[in-house]
């Protein structure tokens, strides 16, 4: 019964102070956050953290409309290319720019990832030109992404030419898949 009569005693002296206190004067009213600014929290994904982040991350990312492979680690986001750039174009063109946008917006919020682009080329062309086209076309998206806020001491690139294809190189259809990025994306180890 004295647990209950000092409840009850906290209870009144809050209500009284919230009594006393009023309503704000319309002078300090606050504005309202425009609806484009949204406050995110930063989730920490180290390795021992990795069990709870990675379905939220998973989340995050399907939100932004990325397809994600998770059947293992890394996870694996896959950005075809053949719609953005030219035949040996490697700056990132204007077109690419809002799927990496909502990347970055996916991976900012997510602290200690690692984070990997590896670019991807056809079969068309010189091997060597092609592995050197798919290293500074990942580049080029890398610093992209750090321009964006992504951690630019957890991000790396790296590019496979035409090595790993997901597609036959004999059609053009095939040619289109190959053209892509991976993006890897796991716990600091």
């Amino acid at each position: 019964m004295h647990v209950l009569s000092k409840i009850l005693a906290c209870l009144c002296g809050a209500v009284f102070v919230a009594a006393c206190a009023g309503p704000e004067p319309a002078s300090k009213a606050v504005e309202p956050t425009p609806p484009e600014v949204t406050v995110k929290k930063e989730v920490n994904a180290p390795a021992s953290n990795w069990g709870q982040v990675r379905p939220a991350l998973i989340q995050a990312l399907n939100a932004q409309s990325f397809e994600v492979q998770s059947h293992a680690d890394p996870l694996k986001v896959i950005l075809p290319l053949e719609r953005y750039y030219g035949k040996s174009a490697e700056a990132v063109p204007e077109s690419l720019k809002p799927k990496l946008d909502r990347l970055a917006q996916a991976l900012v919020p997510f602290s200690g990832l690692m984070i990997k682009v590896v670019g991807h080329t056809d079969s068309i062309g010189p091997e060597l030109k092609n592995q050197a086209l798919s290293i500074k076309r990942a580049e080029a998206a890398v610093a992209y992404l750090v321009q964006k806020g992504v951690p630019s001491g957890f991000i790396s690139s790296n590019g496979m030419g035409e090595a790993e294809p997901i597609a036959s190189n004999k059609t053009e259809e095939g040619r289109q898949q190959n053209r892509r990025f991976e993006i890897l994306i796991g716990p600091v180890q």
